[in-house]
């Protein structure tokens, strides 16, 4: 089957002729470029940083696992306790080198203590997402990275949620 071509309206049988595929293709991707440039313009450095942190993180097949994992089983927790040993269970195995030298001697500790101060444990976690960005974790109307895009409304209402519970 072939692409749609450009042929004129007949006025007889008051048929409209639809564009090529083609050119919507064209037209989509140059509207997509625009965006993209205008979505970069107004990014932070910060911003950008985070944004090739989390794509980094979101690249790795191991990375992608524990955010996925840490977001549907231990940030969904209210219970402090259940919460650290979750976190514990998660990271026992070590944590991925995409996660960043920051977040992952961070991430790592925390798990092996985190049975013993659950409290703590989820002040902490709480307090390094607070520390993202906000506009990468909850606002990607004007970013187009990719993997962001891909798993950002999943991540932001678990993020949003865990923020205004705990410092509310």
């Amino acid at each position: 089957m072939g692409a749609a071509t450009i042929e004129p309206s007949n006025a007889a049988t008051g048929q409209l002729a639809l564009p090529a595929d083609e050119y919507l293709v064209a037209k989509t991707e140059a509207r997509a470029l625009a965006l993209l440039q205008a979505s970069l313009q107004d990014t932070s450095r910060k911003e950008a940083n985070a944004s090739k942190r989390l794509a980094r993180l979101l690249a790795d097949d191991a990375g992608r696992d524990l955010l996925l994992d840490l977001t549907d089983q231990v940030l969904r927790i209210r219970d402090p306790k259940r919460f650290a040993e979750r976190l514990h269970d998660l990271t026992a195995e070590g944590v991925p080198p995409s996660l960043g030298a920051f977040d992952r001697l961070g991430l790592a500790s925390l798990g092996k203590v985190a049975p013993a101060i659950p409290a703590i444990t989820e002040k902490a976690v709480d307090w390094r997402i607070s520390r993202t960005p906000s506009r990468v974790l909850k606002n990607n109307s004007s970013s187009f990275t990719a993997p962001l895009v891909m798993l950002n409304r999943e991540l932001s209402s678990t993020w949003i949620w865990r923020s205004s519970a705990i410092w509310s």
